[in-house]
């Protein structure tokens, strides 16, 4: 749960221009293009 919050607010605070950086060991069940996809719908 904490890492879809975590996620909603990354994309609710994201503006035009952010990069957004994002450094795991790991998949962490597809948080990366999850979140590439969520930002693309802002």
């Amino acid at each position: 749960m904490k890492s879809l919050c975590n996620k909603a607010r990354v994309v609710n605070e994201a503006g035009e221009g952010d990069a957004v950086v994002i450094m795991s060991n790991g998949g962490f069940g597809g948080l990366h293009q999850k979140l590439i996809m969520a930002l693309g719908q802002e």
